[in-house]
Order: structure tokens, then C-alpha cells, then sequence
């Protein structure tokens, strides 16, 4: 029978440079490497430039990033609340929720901009704290497995 070797998850950075080839995988390996998932959320876009090529104010305010990603932690938001009960099979009882909701509102978050001094790196800023324990086995079955761990099953 084959060991399997678990990795202790490493914690995330507060911020890293990295290529813009390689942000994604970068964010996509942070399951493996750091035991968070991150969600996209939305992309911000300043696309307005002058004659010269610099950005031009919006409100009064240059921005210094061609674009921003927000990503959230997996387990960002809260559950939805359906008010109406379900109901069960013929008899028409209320059912028990099944299982707990994997959103508890953590208010993690990573910006990744990409400068308009240097568009060929970006720079990704973890931003606020989990609210939940990184790795612990109560996180871990919120997350997708790997290749290596299904191998390893």
C-alpha cells in the first residue's frame, strides 16, 4: 500500500509580485500550497487614457492600475435563507436541513492590479483576515481536492 505524504499549508502572503502569465496558476495552486480557494468576484477595468498614454483622472482621481480583480475566500457571504420551509415527500412534514452551510462570512479578500509603470507583472495583496481556521479538518472538506490527493485516496 502506497504512503501519502501530507503537506502542512503554508500561509498566504500579504503581498507578492508575479507575472502576468502566471497570476493565475499562482492563485489556482493556493489550494494545494496554502489551503484556500479564492472565488472571482468582479474586474475593474480603467481603460481611460490621455494623448500622452497616462491615465487620465475619473473624479479627480488617477488611478495607478490598468485593471483590478477582487477574489473572496471560499467560504466569503453568508447562507441564503429560504423562507419557505421544504417539505417532504407525500406526507408534507418539514425536512431537516441536511448539512450546515460552508459561507460564514469570512472577510478575506485578494486584489490583484496590474500597474500601468509595469504591465507585465501584477501585484496580489491578500486583504483582511479569515474568520475561520486555515487547514483544519472542519475547513478542509469545503474544498475541492486535488489531483495528487485523489491519486493518494
Amino acid at each position: 500500500m502506497k504512503q501519502s505524504q501530507i503537506n502542512i499549508y503554508s500561509p498566504f502572503p500579504l503581498t507578492e509580485k508575479v507575472s502576468l502569465s502566471k497570476y493565475k496558476a499562482f492563485i489556482e495552486e493556493s489550494i494545494d500550497k496554502h489551503g484556500i480557494k479564492w472565488i472571482y468576484r468582479r474586474k475593474t477595468t480603467n481603460s481611460s487614457l490621455d494623448s500622452n498614454g497616462q491615465p487620465t483622472a475619473k473624479r479627480g482621481k488617477k488611478s495607478k492600475y490598468a485593471w483590478v480583480i477582487l477574489y473572496e475566500c471560499h467560504r466569503a457571504g453568508s447562507k441564503k435563507i429560504n423562507l419557505q420551509q421544504p417539505k417532504g415527500g407525500q406526507s408534507g412534514k418539514q425536512r431537516p436541513i441536511q448539512k450546515e452551510s460552508k459561507k460564514i462570512n469570512c472577510q478575506a479578500k485578494l486584489h490583484v492590479s496590474c500597474p500601468y509603470d509595469d504591465p507585465d507583472n501584477v501585484i496580489i495583496e491578500h486583504v483582511g483576515h479569515h474568520n475561520h481556521r486555515i487547514g483544519s479538518i472542519e475547513d478542509l472538506k469545503y474544498l475541492p481536492k486535488s489531483k495528487r490527493s485523489k491519486a493518494a485516496i
